[in-house]
């Protein structure tokens, strides 16, 4: 399958993704890493090579080590730190190589397979290497038994030692890639399916079978001319009464009878009426 944009899949199988290119970054460190010290011993094992190839070319250990340096100029270690950089840029579709943005593309379970078997043979290669390591020191540790050329017996050992160890680090990397690569080959599942519009347009018959229906329910009365002109409102004055006048209304308060005044006594009338 092609590669896949990360929209066409289904959003639950982000997380399953993520994780696995997190554990491919991290074992990404660590293959660079041990591929620096792996190059520095393979540089050193080559210059005692050249120092004492002249006087001991005749003896069976120095066949065994010349074997040790055919294996390592194979660069194993490289094509692997190489296939595990491909592995994680085929999830961006662009030329970043930091990979700081998220990825966006899924590359299809056909690429994912081609890196497994790569990885495989890669796998078996660097066991047939470290099988000839083994072998090596137990020459090695025979010859370790005389003390000619001790010093030189003792630096090839602690050489292999530090190169077989270096090999199972780059082993047990490919283990872990191989296992994320099982886990990023998704299933069917995984992938959105396009959504289809299965809603047909109606004919032209269909429509006319279904005015009728309509057209058979209750009818509304027809508007009168006189509702359907436009009448202007009329405007109604209020006068608005204040709240006095309002508590007035509504509780009208009891005002006190009041007296008529008396008039005034006048003494002329007093007399007269004697």
């Amino acid at each position: 399958m092609d590669s896949t944009a990360r929209s066409s899949l289904d959003p639950s199988c982000h997380s399953t993704i993520d994780i696995n290119l997190k554990a491919l970054r991290t074992t990404s460190r660590e293959c660079r890493l041990s591929l620096r010290l792996y190059q520095h011993e393979i540089r050193v094992l080559s210059r005692v090579f050249y120092k004492n190839k002249n006087q001991h070319r005749a003896a069976q250990f120095w066949h065994r080590f010349s074997e040790i340096l055919r294996w390592s100029k194979r660069e194993h270690c490289i094509t692997f730190c190489s296939v595990l950089h491909t592995i994680r840029a085929s999830f961006w579709d662009t030329a970043d190589t930091s990979f700081k943005s998220p990825w966006n593309t899924y590359p299809g379970e056909t690429k994912l397979l081609h890196f497994k078997s790569h990885l495989s043979s890669l796998q078996r290669s660097l066991t047939q290497f470290q099988n000839s390591l083994e072998n090596f020191y137990r020459s090695l540790k025979l010859m370790m038994q005389s003390p000619a050329f001790a010093p030189l017996i003792l630096m090839l050992t602690a050489s292999c030692a530090r190169l077989h160890f270096l090999l199972q680090k780059f082993m047990n990397s490919i283990a872990l890639v191989i296992d994320s690569l099982e886990s990023l080959i998704l299933s069917k599942d995984c992938y959105l399916e396009p959504s289809v519009n299965t809603s047909q347009p109606q004919s032209s018959e269909a429509r006319t079978s279904t005015q009728p229906s309509l057209e058979s329910g209750p009818k509304l009365p027809a508007l009168e001319p006189s509702l359907k002109k436009n009448v202007k409102p009329k405007l109604v004055s209020v006068t608005r009464k204040s709240a006095t006048q309002v508590t007035q209304l509504t509780n009208p308060i009891n005002t006190p009878k009041v007296k008529p005044k008396r008039k005034q006594r006048d003494e002329i009338d007093d007399i007269f009426r004697l």
